[in-house]
């Protein structure tokens, strides 16, 4: 993830759409029909979870 130069915290708007794009990958592999979906999507809610709850930290 990306550091702010200033604070050096992650930019939290990067992990909801970090999070969006495993969230689609998981969905793509659920068609298919391959396992690894439910880690991808597993992994996506947790990073957009992070990204929601820093909301307040979101670069204006």
């Amino acid at each position: 993830m990306e550091l702010d130069k200033k604070t050096r915290e992650p930019k939290y708007q990067m992990f909801v759409i970090v999070g969006m794009c495993f969230i689609g990958a998981g969905s793509v592999f659920s068609t298919i029909g391959i396992i690894p979906f439910i880690g991808l999507v597993g992994m996506g809610l947790c990073f957009m979870a992070i990204g929601i709850a820093n909301r307040s930290k979101w670069a204006k």
